[in-house]
């Protein structure tokens, strides 16, 4: 799965790495959790943009906001047949921008002596995933427009796409986010992408060799918890 990240790259940097126009700006942030605004890149008139999207999928036809609880991630195995996310998958289609994500090691025989006083008496340890390169990269995500029957409030909102973990991630979680490499994200975004099987070709296991991973503190498991020190 992928329910934190870190997005600390100027806005006007990730724009251009994108080629997006930035429509709404955003600050560096170092523990982002499910249920607020994150960066994403959308295609709209032949255009990429770079704007900010509820993190949490509403469908049309959710009844509230509580929905998105469960619709921060969107498995790939499942995501062309699940009502949640189906016709986005075919329509609707976007990038999350991100400095790398954080995972949690479930504990082991050994797991009481990693425990630090702050840990929140989980005993799990946190790693941060980033590429080789230190840049920014892409997960893969899908979008979708919801009104709030409430409040008549139209609400863009988005979910990242998750697989299996690739050779890096395995010993710590059984599951990834989707990193699309250049080429794929073109295909990802182009909307005249249709093609379920090639769609789906692209949601795969990324490069272990391209990737770092490294141990982080227990702070990062408070979202409360949002200074660079975050990373160290």
């Amino acid at each position: 799965m992928c329910g934190r990240f870190a997005l600390k790259t100027p806005d006007l940097t990730v724009a251009a790495q994108f080629g997006a126009t930035l429509l709404e700006s955003f600050e560096p942030r170092f523990n982002i959790p499910p249920g607020g605004p994150i960066a994403v890149v959308r295609v709209e008139k032949g255009k990429r943009i770079l704007k900010r999207d509820h993190w949490g999928l509403l469908p049309f036809w959710a009844k509230d906001r509580s929905f998105a609880a469960k619709t921060f991630n969107a498995r790939s195995e499942t995501v062309a047949e699940k009502p949640s996310f189906k016709k986005a998958f075919l329509a609707r289609r976007c990038l999350i921008p991100v400095d790398g994500y954080f995972e949690w090691q479930k504990p082991g025989p050994s797991a009481p002596e990693t425990r630090a006083p702050d840990d929140q008496g989980s005993g799990k340890v946190p790693f941060y995933f980033t590429l080789q390169t230190g840049e920014a990269f892409a997960l893969a995500g899908l979008w979708e427009t919801w009104k709030d029957p409430a409040t008549g409030k139209t609400v863009e909102s988005c979910t990242i796409l998750t697989t299996s973990a690739n050779d890096l991630v395995a010993p710590v979680h059984d599951r990834m986010p989707v990193i699309l490499d250049l080429e794929a994200q073109a295909r990802w975004l182009d909307p005249a992408n249709q093609d379920p099987t090639d769609l789906q070709s692209l949601l795969k296991p990324f490069d272990p060799q391209r990737m770092a991973v490294r141990k982080v503190g227990f702070k990062v498991n408070s979202p409360q918890n949002s200074g660079a020190d975050i990373l160290e």
